[in-house]
């Protein structure tokens, strides 16, 4: 074999490398995104046996689309002496929820989403991702920032609690 006869061999080998590694990487981000998932849901369940969060999540989506234009996502802050992995991650979320970046602050990623139509609706309503199904999620301690015009809105637990015992109250004098 002459040597300009193995360079295509070799190429190919380097490319097939190269898919195989970055398929494993995205099955392990995927592995691990449902993994904590998992945790998330097992911890919150037991948690609440025991605990409530501080603040109740109230109002309803007002479709402003405010949430799919600056979504912002949180990686470790370990994480920004190694911008390869950053990078993984840029891609992860470009792949899995077709998002495209528009600003990195500190270790806090920021996207717009390209499935979010030019009337402010999700052009995969039906099959939207857990991430964006679950937004804005309900923290235990504090509350959450939200966008300008969010309809939902976050309010002290002991004021629901009144509120609901006050309207029960009112329902059962009528």
């Amino acid at each position: 074999m002459t040597p300009q006869s193995i360079l295509p061999i070799k190429e190919a080998l380097r490319k097939a490398v190269i898919f195989t590694l970055r398929t494993i990487i995205q099955c392990t981000l995927y592995l691990y995104e449902k993994c904590t998932d998992l945790v998330t849901a097992i911890d919150r369940r037991f948690t609440g046996l025991f605990a409530k969060t501080e603040y109740v999540r109230t109002g309803k989506c007002e479709m402003t689309g405010q949430c799919c234009k600056a979504i912002g996502i949180e990686f470790p802050a370990s994480w920004q002496k190694h911008p390869t992995l950053v990078k993984w991650l840029i891609r992860w979320h470009k792949l899995r929820y077709n998002f495209e970046q528009i600003g990195l602050n500190q270790n806090l990623l920021v996207y717009q989403c390209n499935y979010l139509g030019a009337d402010n609706k999700c052009a995969i309503q039906r099959f939207k991702p857990k991430l964006c199904r679950d937004f804005p999620e309900q923290p235990w301690r504090g509350k959450i920032r939200l966008h300008k015009g969010c309809g939902y809105k976050y309010i002290p637990r002991a004021t629901a609690e009144f509120k609901i015992k006050l309207h029960q109250r009112k329902n059962s004098l009528l």
